[in-house]
């Protein structure tokens, strides 16, 4: 045998050592080796390169006895050996990795049917093998006519037919494990042990052709791409594992009916390190703290794993009773880690749950889903069992259903706030507040239901019911009987950024054929800081069809007195927070000098925010033209206005 020849048979040996030392590094450079299964399917590539190797020499060995003048068939025998060893050990480090991945031993384990097919076949071969080194009673050769013969050559097949059990068992079990995979998944569960046995085949058909190396090698190629390392099984801002994983694991654990507990960790104004900060800058900071925290859980509990759900959303899953330790541990480095960029001081909240507080996994997952709506507590943590009974608690955390049925079943209903003119001692007219007034909870405040409505876009349906509303009111008799001027109606950012803002309003005009003059459009004051063009468009198309444009929140802002009397607006409204300054010296000078401006450039003031006699007293002294708050009264239901108007308010 020449040396082209040799070649011949280790050619698909070569091959598959080039694709595993591949593998193996594709696997490394990805970093995905942080990942558990990672490592686990990181030791089956090691010990499938060094099955690759070991065969490779002994089929230089064995096809190349002659050619090398070996003269040592213990040496051929030996390597053999070794090399159906090192098959047995990679088929059965790809079955370890194989429920390691998916847990199912913990299922199995005290099963005889779980002992029987992992552990029995196996160790047969083991002892086989080990017996074979010293007595061939697997692999026997003899010389004949210049040829080296395995005279045992089929009985060497029992080991192959052993490891073809190892392979195999994951695809038995993946009919009774299936919810856990994909179908994309399930892919190298079928295509492994199917290409094993068909190089078992080819191989009896040409000895030591060796063609199961490249077969192996190549289903290899298909579960690191489906199931060892999917690339969603990590988040790149964090490190974290990936909220797919989470759902995973979680549907695992409810599975084997495991105690745990989960923390949820919310930073909710994560958003702030990138304005701040530079892109980069930010994803860095967010990464190094992420990676310090972890390493920080990790020393307290080995076993606690990460998820990043979403950004400044994060998940851990820890053992049961230790939730609330971890929350401490959690709220104690974040504090102490992010405060030290600067002009930024992490919002954090946390809250500890358990899988026994939830019927299954999807009552589970459901909650942890819902839970990034609800308002939280600044450096705040929660037990769940210990508030999941409370009202608002439950609001919270089903406010897209509930706002989804209010707008459906008509359950926002418009609240007037009177609004008292100084020069006429009388009510001439009224801000419209929007409520919730849900069939199941009764009046849901606007703070639980308006930021999420923002968050989500639904904002504008709302401030779009809310104008239909206030047209329907002031077309009405009845508001000539109250002898009401007009009524305020808020919109929001969204609204004064929609497109579509002045077609909707030009239809509610003509639906109710309105008198523009009795409403007011109130705008925030920085809101033209999204969509600034639109915003201003609009509100510019609203005053040339006749409505009157009222600033809200002054005083919360960065306010630009040049802008606010160039800009077309009747009402400039003074925020509660100045409200409660009144009795400063410098407060006084600014309200005094500003209402003089206003009234120099026909522009009309409101005070909000009036609680007490004394504060309105002064109020009046520094010149305002109108007066709101609680003094007079609360946002009441139309009825109830209508009686408080009627009455004169009490004047």
């Amino acid at each position: 045998m020449d040396f082209t020849d040799l070649m011949f048979y280790i050619i698909f040996d070569l091959s598959a050592l080039f694709i595993t030392i591949t593998l193996i590094f594709n696997l490394i450079a990805k970093r995905s080796i942080s990942l558990k299964s990672s490592k686990a399917f990181l030791y089956v590539l090691l010990t499938f390169l060094i099955f690759t190797i070991i065969n490779m020499i002994s089929i230089l060995l064995y096809r190349g006895y002659f050619y090398f003048n070996i003269n040592n068939l213990y040496l051929v025998r030996l390597f053999k050996t070794l090399s159906l060893f090192s098959l047995t050990i990679f088929t059965a480090s790809y079955l370890i990795f194989f429920l390691y991945k998916t847990k199912i031993h913990r299922k199995f384990s005290h099963k005889n049917l779980f002992v029987s097919l992992f552990f029995i076949p196996t160790t047969i071969s083991f002892i086989l093998l080990t017996i074979n080194l010293f007595n061939p009673i697997v692999l026997k050769f003899e010389i004949k006519d210049d040829t080296i013969l395995n005279i045992n050559y089929i009985y060497s097949r029992i080991i192959y037919a052993i490891s073809l059990i190892n392979i195999s068992i994951p695809t038995v079990f993946y009919f009774f494990i299936k919810k856990y995979f994909s179908k994309k998944e399930a892919i190298p569960l079928f295509v492994t042990p199917i290409a094993l046995i068909i190089s078992v085949i080819v191989s009896l058909s040409i000895k030591d052709l060796s063609i199961e190396v490249l077969f192996l090698s190549s289903s290899l190629i298909f579960t690191e791409i489906l199931l060892a390392i999917p690339e969603d099984l990590l988040d790149i801002k964090t490190g974290y594992f990936s909220n797919t994983l989470f759902s995973t694991k979680l549907h695992i654990h409810f599975d084997q009916k495991s105690s745990f507990d989960v923390v949820i960790l919310k930073i909710n104004n994560i958003h702030k390190v990138f304005q701040i900060y530079e892109y980069n800058k930010a994803n860095n900071i967010i990464y190094q703290t992420a990676n310090n925290l972890k390493i920080n859980l990790k020393n307290y509990d080995k076993d606690i794993m990460p998820f990043a759900i979403d950004l400044g959303y994060y998940a851990y899953i820890v053992k049961k009773g230790i939730g609330e330790k971890v929350s401490n541990l959690i709220l104690d480095e974040l504090k102490y880690s992010l405060i030290t960029y600067r002009n930024y001081k992490p919002d954090i909240s946390l809250i500890v749950i358990n899988e026994s507080d939830f019927k299954d996994f999807n009552n589970f997952e459901e909650f942890v889903y819902k839970y990034k709506t609800i308002i939280t507590k600044n450096n705040d943590i929660k037990i769940y069992h210990e508030i999941k009974d409370d009202k608002y608690f439950d609001i919270q955390i089903n406010i897209k259903d509930i706002i989804d049925n209010a707008i459906l079943n008509n359950e926002f209903e418009m609240y007037l706030q009177p609004i008292y003119s100084v020069k006429d001692n009388r009510f001439k007219s009224a801000e419209a507040l929007v409520r919730l007034n849900s069939k199941k909870y009764g009046i849901i405040p606007p703070n639980f239901f308006i930021p999420y409505a923002e968050k989500v876009g639904l904002i504008t349906k709302i401030d779009d019911i809310m104008f239909e509303n206030v047209a329907k009111f002031v077309s009405s008799n009845l508001f000539d009987e109250l002898n009401l001027e007009l009524i305020e109606v808020n919109f929001s950012h969204k609204s004064c950024g929609d497109i579509k803002l002045i077609e909707r309003i030009k239809n509610h005009i003509l639906k109710y054929n309105v008198d523009v003059s009795r409403i007011n459009i109130e705008i925030t004051e920085s809101f033209d800081i999204e969509d600034k063009e639109i915003a201003n468009n609009n509100v510019l198309k609203l005053k040339e069809l006749g409505f009157g444009i009222s600033l809200d929140d002054y005083g919360t802002g960065y306010s630009n007195l040049i802008r606010l009397i160039n800009f077309p607006v009747n009402i400039i409204k003074i925020d509660k927070s100045l409200t409660d300054e009144v009795y400063k010296k410098e407060i006084e000078d600014i309200l005094v000098t500003t209402f003089h401006l206003f009234k120099d450039n026909k522009q009309k003031s409101v005070v909000e925010g009036v609680e007490n006699i004394s504060t309105l007293t002064r109020v009046i002294e520094f010149g305002c033209d109108y007066i709101q708050g609680f003094y007079f009264s609360k946002p009441l239901p139309l009825n109830e206005f209508i009686k408080f108007i009627k009455s004169g308010g009490g004047l």
